[in-house]
């Protein structure tokens, strides 16, 4: 029984490192985007305004 839980444990702990740099390489990914050159800055705003733009057509005023 015991050997059970300990396989257990490490296959959650294996889980949870996993997850962990899955997030971190995000992260990494994220900033690096940041870094890049002006474009990723230029769609940003564009996505944005799309965004909003969509949200704002099918939300209806409450009065």
């Amino acid at each position: 029984m015991t050997g059970a839980m300990e396989d257990h444990q490490r296959k959650l702990a294996k889980k949870v490192e996993i997850k962990r740099l899955e997030e971190e390489k995000a992260k990494n990914e994220e900033s690096y985007g940041w870094q890049l050159s002006g474009s990723t800055f230029t769609r940003e705003p564009d996505l944005v305004s799309q965004i909003l733009k969509e949200f704002s057509v099918g939300v209806k005023p409450a009065h």
